[in-house]
């Protein structure tokens, strides 16, 4: 950490300050298209189309999202200390919480793309 305050940061001394969290879009694609649907001239059916894609997104990601959070809850330190053989134990559950969230974000692009 820096002592500095810098300028238009939010919390002087912090150059970056964001959070490590997924680019997916929330439970819902194509919010803005679907709310200025007569401006962008949208048909009947290609609303029904986004919506049709957005519910399925959100299904999917509501699957890979409660995985994660399953196996962030048999991972977590609960008691006693993380020695490595525990941590070694982790391993297995890190390693499928990384692959969902890559794959959080690849669905995102999967139905954007859509």
């Amino acid at each position: 950490m820096c002592d500095v305050n810098h300028q238009g940061f939010t919390r002087p001394g912090y150059l970056i300050d964001v959070k490590a969290e997924s680019i997916a879009a929330e439970g819902a694609l194509f919010t803005r298209a679907l709310a200025h649907h007569d401006d962008a001239g949208l048909t009947a059916d290609q609303i029904r189309g986004l919506l049709d894609i957005s519910r399925d997104y959100h299904a999917e990601q509501l699957t890979i999202r409660l995985r994660m959070a399953q196996l962030g809850e048999q991972a977590e330190q609960k008691r006693g200390r993380l020695t490595p053989e525990r941590l070694a134990e982790r391993k297995a559950l890190l390693d499928e919480r990384a692959e969902l969230f890559r794959a959080d974000e690849e669905l995102f692009f999967t139905y954007a793309a859509r």
